[in-house]
């Protein structure tokens, strides 16, 4: 594992900086109006005491912005290290399960129902391997492509549906585990090759992060609601929950919440940030909040209704 970049030096060197060159600045003015005759002398040459104090000032404003600057790269740097090992576990795992079904497979006299469960593991890792490149494939268009998506006309609830039924199966969870509710049908204008990736990327954070130890998922819950101006999907959980101070970083790329329950998931800080992306890029808005029962977490994706259809 690489070494992570501490941001304790820039902060440190720059406060050092900002207080030398202010205490400077307090300095200066302090003689110069405590000083009479001084000041007299200066007064003289009034441009020379302002471009003085405005060079001054100059630095520190540049100083801040630098280290702030700095700090933020460093940070960017850690993260990008984290997703590098985040990567490595997720590729190296199912690719073992992978080998090792494969190689299971070849040995004669295996009985048809291993060979059943066997094929099963193996395509739920190949799909899981699929998501996880679909993502980084998406994350990184998404930092060079802003051009204009063309939108189409999209019945949300049958959308919605879709990607409900993928992940159902995906997992192999009931139709009680994972329920879809409000109205139908709501048409809105959008493109629907990336509100799948939305959608699915929701269904897909909530699953990892309900499911417990026993490998039992508590009911997740997708809800369709529309007002005037937007029409809301909001996917509830009864998972671990998100705490408030996280609740807009999760959306930021390669974050992961500082938590042994986080770390001992699967992931990569990519899902939550790919569909905020996705989201702005069709006019719409997503956030992250705790259930009002206090359980597990709410991720509504706000999209722009239809013109006159609500």
């Amino acid at each position: 594992m690489r070494r992570k970049r501490s941001i304790s030096f820039p902060i440190v060197s720059a406060s050092i900086t900002v207080a030398l060159a202010i205490s400077l600045l307090v300095g200066w003015t302090l003689l110069i109006v405590q000083n009479i005759s001084l000041t007299q002398k200066v007064a003289e040459n009034v441009t020379v005491l302002v471009l003085g104090l405005l060079s001054l000032l100059t630095i520190i404003v540049v100083v801040i912005l630098f280290s702030i600057f700095l700090v933020r790269r460093i940070r960017e740097i850690n993260r990008q290290y984290t997703f590098i090992d985040s990567v490595s576990h997720e590729l190296k795992t199912p690719l073992a399960s992978l080998r090792l079904a494969v190689e299971t497979l070849a040995r004669p006299g295996l009985p048809e129902t291993s060979r059943d469960e066997l094929r099963h593991m193996m395509l739920s890792d190949i799909s899981r391997l699929n998501l996880f490149i679909d993502d980084i494939l998406a994350a990184s268009r998404l930092s060079y492509q802003r051009t204009q998506k063309e939108l189409q006309e999209v019945e949300l609830w049958s959308l919605t549906d879709a990607a409900i039924e993928v992940c159902r199966s995906r997992h192999g969870l009931g139709e009680a585990i994972l329920t879809l509710e409000g109205k139908a049908p709501i048409v809105i204008d959008s493109d629907p090759v990336g509100l799948t990736t939305v959608f699915t990327n929701l269904l897909e954070n909530a699953v990892k992060y309900s499911t417990r130890s026993g490998g039992e998922v508590p009911p997740i819950n997708v809800r369709l609601t529309e007002s005037e101006k937007w029409v809301s999907v909001s996917v509830a959980d009864q998972g671990i929950g998100i705490e408030p101070k996280y609740q807009k970083k999760v959306f930021n790329r390669f974050f992961r919440i500082p938590s042994e329950e986080v770390r001992k998931r699967h992931g990569t800080g990519l899902g939550l940030f790919v569909a905020a992306e996705v989201s702005r890029s069709l006019g719409g808005r997503i956030r992250a909040e705790s259930n009002p029962d206090g359980v597990g977490s709410l991720l509504t994706v706000m999209l722009p209704a239809r013109q006159g259809d609500a």
